[in-house]
């Protein structure tokens, strides 16, 4: 496929459109509408906290599982970082993101 300056496609292109696309957006859909994106906290189990980083955000995630060993997220927090921030390594922002998740997910760590 070709883009012309404004951005629209060309009008001999084409765009090829398959099955499995639809299917995939579908389901996507489907899973934004109707699950249940964040789950209460259980306070007698154990919690997860899942760390990422990329060039200007970090992301914190502090999940739970329940007795079938699937995973559901408690709460979610991503972070821009500044401009010094972005300078760091990539684990000294690992480190970055761990302090404020322990900071920001402290009163479920800590009951």
């Amino acid at each position: 496929m070709t883009f012309n300056q404004s951005g629209r496609t060309k009008e001999k292109s084409r765009i090829l459109w398959y099955e499995l696309v639809d299917k995939t957006i579908d389901a996507l859909k489907h899973a934004l509408t109707n699950a249940p994106l964040l789950h209460p906290p259980d306070y007698h189990r154990d919690y997860f906290i899942y760390l990422a980083s990329c060039d200007a955000t970090i992301f914190m995630l502090l999940v739970q599982e329940d007795d079938s060993s699937s995973k559901h997220v408690i709460h979610y927090l991503s972070s821009s970082l500044t401009k010094t921030e972005i300078k760091y390594a990539h684990v000294e922002k690992l480190a970055l993101a761990a302090v404020k998740a322990v900071q920001r997910f402290r009163r479920y760590i800590l009951l």
